[in-house]
C-alpha cells in the first residue's frame, strides 16, 4: 500500500499574501490540488496533508475527499518535523510513502511512478536535477552512485557548492525505514 505525505504547512511569506501559499492558484486551481491529484494518479492513498498556516482554509478546500487526511505541524521546524507530523496519522498498513512538497504543482506523474519503481527494495529514492549554477538548492552528496546525504546550500562548504546535482524535495520512502529514522515511530 502506497501513501503520500504532502507538506503544506508554510505561510509563503515571500508571496506577500494572507492566503496560504499552497492555495495560490495555478491554472485556476490551488497548487496543492495539482500535487494531490498527481499523488492519486501515482497510486497513493491515503494522502496526508501536513498543515499549519491557514490549516482551516486547506481543510475546507479538501472537505469531503475521503482519501485526504490532515496532520498539524504546530511550529514550522523544518521538513523532518513536518514528515514526523504526517507519520503520526499514517496507517500501519502503508509500505511505501511519497513525501512531496505542496508548492510543486507540476510534478509529472511519470516521474512519481519512476521514483516509486526505483524505491522498491530500497530505503528511499529521491528525485534530483542538475542546475548549473545551482544557487540556493540542497546538494546531493555521493560517493559514486551511493547517496551519502543532502546538504543545504547555506550549510555547504565551498567544495560542496560546486556540486550541480540538486535535491528536488520529492521522495519515495520505505515506510518502516521512515518510521524508524524520523521520530522513532514504529
Amino acid at each position: 500500500m502506497r501513501a503520500a505525505i504532502i507538506l503544506a504547512a508554510g505561510q509563503g511569506t515571500r508571496m506577500k499574501s494572507a492566503l496560504p501559499k499552497v492555495l495560490h492558484p495555478i491554472l485556476n486551481r490551488p497548487m496543492v490540488e495539482w500535487v494531490v491529484d498527481a499523488a492519486r494518479a501515482a497510486g497513493a492513498s491515503p494522502i496526508i496533508l501536513v498543515v499549519g498556516y491557514g490549516a482551516d482554509q486547506v481543510r475546507e478546500h479538501f472537505a469531503g475527499q475521503d482519501d485526504v487526511h490532515f496532520a498539524v505541524q504546530e511550529q514550522q521546524l523544518g521538513t523532518g518535523d513536518a514528515v514526523r507530523a504526517g507519520l503520526e496519522v499514517l496507517p500501519e498498513a502503508v509500505d511505501s510513502v511519497f513525501v512531496l512538497c505542496g508548492d510543486v504543482p507540476l510534478i509529472p506523474i511519470e516521474e512519481l511512478d519512476a521514483l516509486a519503481q526505483q524505491q522498491r527494495g530500497q530505503a528511499l529514492s529521491v528525485l534530483t536535477f542538475k542546475a548549473p549554477p545551482p544557487h540556493g538548492y540542497g546538494r546531493m552528496l555521493r560517493q559514486g552512485e551511493e547517496l551519502l546525504g543532502i546538504v543545504e546550500a547555506k550549510d555547504a562548504s565551498s567544495e560542496q557548492l560546486e556540486i550541480d546535482e540538486c535535491n528536488s524535495g520529492t521522495y519515495c520512502f520505505d515506510a518502516q525505514f521512515l518510521r524508524r529514522h524520523i521520530g522513532g515511530l514504529t
